[in-house]
């Protein structure tokens, strides 16, 4: 009997132990395709720091489709679907407070996902006093802006340094039927608002310029879910930093 009750016991403490797992994490589903079929689900933890994992996922049943980082951290996330939801690209920023991401492709097969190995990404002109070589503070962000059609891609390729300043490059991707990737443009960024204000004296700031940056761009985790903030308009020069 008193074995029993020891094994009761034990299984009681680890039912408990679970269910304090899972109500210490916390699960958005988001980004779902355009057919309504799939979506991004993330799971992380609601304490520092923060770590989880995303995957997209079946969106009738929550099931795993096609696992996408075990070892993510809270921050930016998205995916940005085709039309025909037969593409998609997957963004993350690397971590909190780091303006740095990178961008994955994946294209569907009935109801799964395969990855499209990219071209090396052509890289901005950078400022004439940037530094060469790598430097601790230099990020680089490649992320999708948005699908022209089923197989055109805008992707920005962002390098930014605190001393130096800001370049940019707008690249569309080109997919055939058989999902091969080329490069059909790429195209410098003109100086803008965004490079002046990252040019401001730093005790202008409770913080880097970059953050502040970042922070314009959108502050919500899962863009996909809120409206665009619109803080930033290049074209006419304005830029909102609250």
């Amino acid at each position: 009997m008193r074995v029993k009750n020891l094994v009761a016991l034990s299984s009681g403490l680890l039912g408990v132990c679970c269910l304090a797992l899972s109500l210490s994490a916390k699960e958005v589903i988001t980004c779902k395709s355009p057919d309504g079929k799939f979506a991004l689900r993330c799971v992380y933890a609601e304490s520092q720091p923060y770590n989880g994992d995303t995957a997209i996922v079946d969106t009738a049943t929550h099931k795993i489709v096609l696992p996408l980082d075990p070892n993510w951290t809270l921050d930016r996330v998205k995916l940005v679907w085709s039309p025909d939801s037969q593409r998609v690209a997957y963004f993350a920023q690397k971590g909190a407070f780091n303006p740095s991401g990178a961008t994955r492709v994946f294209f569907r097969r009935d109801s799964s996902f395969n990855e499209i190995a990219l071209p090396d990404l052509p890289s901005p002109k950078l400022p004439t006093n940037a530094t060469a070589g790598s430097d601790a503070g230099t990020s680089t962000r490649i992320e999708p802006i948005r699908w022209s059609g089923s197989r055109d891609l805008l992707l920005e390729k962002e390098w930014l340094n605190p001393a130096s300043g800001r370049a940019a490059l707008k690249i569309t991707l080109g997919f055939d039927q058989q999902n091969q990737p080329s490069i059909r443009s790429a195209e410098q960024a003109k100086v803008s608002i965004i490079d002046y204000f990252l040019l401001l004296p730093p005790e202008n700031f409770e913080g880097p310029s970059s953050e502040w940056l970042r922070m314009a761009r959108g502050r919500d985790f899962f863009p996909c879910d809120t409206e665009p903030e619109h803080n930033i308009d290049e074209k006419n020069g304005y830029m909102r930093v609250t």
